[in-house]
């Protein structure tokens, strides 16, 4: 019988956990093995952004300041909200910086199990199944998929372990309301804000869900004052920090981009970029066409300019290139650059209006969600540490990446269809993140996706126990001689 809330064995919570912990400890492994510099500490991985929020936050431990160093030298005072390193903060008064980073890594270990065991619970309690719950909760902890984001200092692995949390109680506030439930909703809201700020448009799609299931208006504006405390709490304290060093406010960090201050050409041809449909901000990978603007990439590119361009728009692709070149060896003025860059994209344009608008934007969907799902672990020959059996580990990181993958566009066409009527919210999460990156803002890294990752599995999970719901009605009809059964998520 399907249940207003479940929960499964705890055994389950330990096994996720202490298996996630396993795949950490053994990517950490390969990770310094392959770059010893990479070690932050004997798990924790020094790489990314982590100097932009751990980083930030030993200085003010050890200078009485939190802020970084960005790429152009710069002193950034309001680049990231602290509350991330937070936890680093009061390990560091206890240990030096690697076992703190390393508790830190331990705890948003611990955080993504503690998500993958309460969305077990909830698919139990919707499919009155509890061994789809415990299948959701083994495939996590079987694959590595997670491994690189869980050693990273750096807020990704946490807010997939928060937003899915969060899902998980409006969910419940659905079924089982209760203030209890709604607080602990409001404090997973403000901290996930506080660490990934863009997750904030969330929080009134909540309250639309709310009202979409009939919660009346009184009781969404009493949700949406508890949904504020919390947020208030945390946020306060940096809006009065951050006056006494800016003469305007903002909410969250100082600008768009965190403080690493890029120039006005490098945001201009990354828009030039995303305009052929490209991945304009991952740079350093060598498939990525925004590698063939970099001078002196630290891997040789492979990606190769799109082959329906005209030769004469194709050379003036390759002028832009050159001059692009030419900027970052100081040779030619930003004015001029920018020129260039403007007037290709006009031609491009011009060129090519329908794919300009409506096919390159859903080619950066598809290299935003379509890939191996295991490209950024360290399981390969190159790897001096490798051994054979870990390329078991990586089918497995890719299989469960497939999975969830699978469960995204399967739910979505059922959506479409509007044969998803119960359950259409859990796809609002995967669906902004796709609006919010390579529709809106052309960004494309493959990092943005992965707080869904455990969503997009309980979604193939969920349409499996619909199917065997409506194949059980379709038999228990025939058995009775029933003409016609009822439609597949329905129930």
């Amino acid at each position: 019988m399907k249940q207003a809330g479940a929960r499964l064995p705890y055994a389950f919570l330990f096994l996720v956990i202490a298996a996630q912990i396993g795949w950490c400890v053994l990517a950490a492994r390969l990770f310094f093995c392959e770059a010893p510099a990479m070690a932050f500490g004997r798990i924790s991985l020094a790489h990314g952004d982590h100097h932009s929020y751990v980083g930030a936050m030993e200085h003010y431990i050890t200078h009485d300041e939190y802020s970084f160093i960005n790429s152009r030298g710069d002193n950034i005072l309001a680049g990231r909200l602290p509350h991330y390193s937070l936890p680093y903060l009061l390990f560091r008064q206890l240990m030096g910086p690697g076992a703190a980073a390393d508790l830190l890594v331990i705890l948003q270990t611990a955080l993504v199990g503690l998500a993958a065991w309460m969305l077990g619970g909830v698919l139990m309690a919707i499919s009155g199944r509890a061994w789809l719950g415990k299948s959701l909760v083994v495939i996590v902890a079987l694959s590595p998929h997670l491994a690189n984001y869980l050693c990273l200092l750096q807020p990704d692995a946490a807010g997939l372990a928060l937003l899915t949390i969060g899902c998980c109680l409006v969910w419940l506030s659905l079924r089982r309301p209760s203030r209890g439930n709604l607080w602990r909703l409001a404090v997973v809201a403000a901290v996930l804000v506080s660490i990934k700020p863009y997750f904030a448009l969330l929080i009134p799609i909540a309250l639309l869900v709310w009202l979409f299931h009939r919660v009346s208006l009184r009781r969404v504006a009493q949700r949406a004052l508890i949904l504020l405390v919390p947020a208030l709490i945390l946020l306060v304290p940096w809006w009065v920090r951050n006056a006494r060093h800016f003469d305007h406010f903002f909410p969250f960090q100082q600008d768009l981009y965190a403080g690493w201050g890029y120039q006005e050409p490098e945001l201009r041809m990354r828009s030039f970029i995303a305009l052929l449909g490209g991945d304009a901000t991952t740079w350093w990978e060598p498939s990525a066409l925004s590698c063939l603007m970099v001078k002196d990439p630290p891997l040789p590119c492979t990606a190769s300019w799109p082959a329906y361009l005209s030769p004469s728009l194709r050379a003036r692709i390759d002028r832009l290139q050159a001059t692009y070149f030419a900027l970052q060896e100081g040779k030619v003025s930003d004015a001029h650059a920018i020129a260039a860059i403007d007037s290709v994209s006009a031609a491009y344009r011009h060129e090519h209006p329908f794919r300009a608008a409506v096919l390159n934007p859903l080619h950066r969907v598809r290299l935003q969600l379509v890939y191996s799902g295991s490209n950024l672990l360290p399981f390969h020959g190159a790897n001096p540490c490798y051994r054979p059996w870990m390329l078991m580990a990586k089918l497995m990181a890719s299989a469960a990446y497939a999975a969830s993958l699978l469960g995204l566009v399967l739910a979505a066409l059922l959506a479409v269809t509007g044969r998803l009527r119960n359950h259409w919210g859990w796809l609002l999460p995967p669906l902004y993140l796709i609006v919010f990156f390579p529709l809106l803002f052309g960004s494309v890294e493959w990092r943005y996706f992965i707080s869904v990752y455990l969503i997009d599995l309980f979604l193939l999970l969920l349409l499996f126990g619909m199917w065997l719901d409506h194949r059980d009605r379709k038999r228990n009809q025939e058995r009775r001689g029933s003409p016609q059964a009822q439609p597949v998520g329905q129930a």
